[in-house]
Order: structure tokens, then C-alpha cells, then sequence
């Protein structure tokens, strides 16, 4: 696993939150940005093998402990910044 910490997001308010939901439903957004979001194991897997620079991870609690989910948290990156979202209600 990488050397960075992994931050905890308890609120929607949460600017990174705002952000991600941004970038996944309005166009405008990812232009402005210059990023996109990717979603799933399978992407993110293919994202590290073609050296795609992730920026950051988002991760719903209940798939920190998933063994697939921490083999690709330990091929990332140590720039890349892990936030672990404990929300009640859906993120997105």
C-alpha cells in the first residue's frame, strides 16, 4: 500500500465529494477541470496499467477491506492522495 494516509470523509458537503459529482455529471466540468472520474475496479486496474496518472481515490468504506480493491491501492502511486467515504446517504 502507498505511504500516503487515508483521509476520512464523513459529510456530502465535503469539497472533494462536490467535486466528483460534478465531474461525473456535467460535461462543462470535466473540461474546466481537465479531469474525469473513473469507476470500478476493472477501470482503475486498467488506468494503473497504462500508467494513468490518478490523482485520487475515492473509496466507499465498505470496499477498503475488499482484497481486489487493496491490491490496486498498492500499486498506486505514492503522489496519489486516498480519501475513504463514510457517508449515510449514497455519494452519488
Amino acid at each position: 500500500m502507498t505511504s500516503t494516509p487515508i483521509e476520512l470523509i464523513t459529510s456530502d458537503k465535503n469539497q472533494t465529494v462536490k467535486l466528483a459529482k460534478a465531474l461525473l455529471t456535467q460535461a462543462r466540468q470535466r473540461k474546466k477541470q481537465g479531469q474525469t472520474v473513473i469507476e470500478g475496479i476493472h477501470l482503475m486496474d486498467a488506468a494503473l496499467r497504462s500508467d494513468y496518472p490518478l490523482v485520487q481515490v475515492l473509496l466507499a468504506q465498505s470496499a477498503h477491506s475488499h482484497p481486489e480493491v487493496q491490491q490496486l491501492l498498492s500499486r498506486l502511486p505514492t503522489y496519489t492522495s486516498i480519501l475513504r467515504a463514510c457517508l449515510l446517504i449514497p455519494v452519488f
